[in-house]
């Protein structure tokens, strides 16, 4: 027992630890070749760009279903690369409207939420708050996904701020926070991905103590207000 604590701790001079969902570690190794990012790669070609939607998280329908496209693959040979931009971390999806990419990731101090270029990566808008969320099981990062409808953008900050943009600009329409005053997290932090429908964008913030319970979901109408 002695001789793999002994060795568990020189390994952790060489390695990072990231707890993860089941909590199993995983372990990162340390010093030259480990990059947190990436330098761009653009191999880009319009034709083959796809305009279909995926405009909420898992989804048209939430279900993690993708409508056939009639795209042919080689897996012989394996997709060609179109291009590859540095991002940053965090456990948000993307989504996809005309072209565009929208998802949330964290850079330093800053949650972002982030339009890009499907062309080429580019970044098209973002929008930055100074807050960081890290847990012992999924690292450092937001866990929201952002949802589209009716032209704008609804995302849910990891710190309780559910918040309403125009999807081309950015502008910001409205933005309200969600949380009760002596609300304590959950382990995994706000995982929730606004549900936008019959006129309400729905969201779900568990608290710690009643995580295993069913929860009244918070709604705010598509103009900010509570219902």
């Amino acid at each position: 027992m002695k001789g793999k604590i002994t060795f568990l701790s020189a390994s952790l001079a060489f390695a990072n630890v990231e707890w993860r969902g089941g909590m199993t570690p995983s372990l990162n190794w340390k010093g030259k070749g480990a990059k947190d990012s990436f330098e761009p790669q653009r191999t880009f070609r319009e034709d083959t760009i796809s305009s279909e939607a995926w405009p909420d998280f898992r989804g048209p329908k939430r279900d993690g279903v993708a409508p056939d496209q009639g795209l042919k693959l080689d897996w012989s040979h394996g997709p060609k690369r179109m291009w590859r931009q540095p991002a940053g971390k965090g456990h948000s999806s993307v989504i996809v409207i005309s072209n565009r990419i929208y998802t949330a990731e964290q850079r330093g101090d800053q949650e972002t939420l982030t339009c890009r270029s499907l062309q080429d990566g580019s970044i098209l808008w973002e929008r930055q708050e100074q807050r960081t969320w890290q847990d012992s099981m999924g690292g450092i990062g937001p866990r929201s996904t952002p949802v589209f409808s009716g032209g704008s953008i609804h995302f849910l900050s990891s710190g309780g701020d559910l918040t309403c943009l125009d999807a081309v600009s950015g502008k910001t329409a409205w933005k309200r926070h969600v949380l009760e005053q002596e609300y304590e997290y959950p382990h995994w932090g706000l995982a929730s991905s606004p549900l936008v429908t019959e006129g309400l964008v729905i969201v779900s913030p568990v608290e710690r103590q009643v995580q295993s319970r069913h929860t009244t979901p918070r709604q705010e109408s598509l103009a900010g207000l509570p219902n």
